[in-house]
């Protein structure tokens, strides 16, 4: 998979979970804090190695110099 098309996907997937819970992810972890549930958990764990994986891929994007 090309990295633009992993870059692609990631956003794909930040923008769905967003929706989902109509706030940011910073948002979505405030509202957690000291109260989630074991399936709130799992959602939060998704959506940060979405999130991880989207800023790994533009630094590597970045790094070998790939044009937008």
């Amino acid at each position: 998979m090309r990295i633009d098309q992993q870059i692609a996907l990631y956003e794909e997937q930040a923008r769905a979970f967003e929706a989902r819970h109509g706030m940011t992810f910073e948002e979505y972890t405030r509202d957690l804090r000291g109260r989630a549930s074991i399936a709130e958990e799992d959602e939060w764990m998704d959506w940060e190695e979405a999130l991880v994986f989207l800023r790994k891929c533009n630094k590597i994007k970045r790094q070998i110099g790939v044009e937008e």
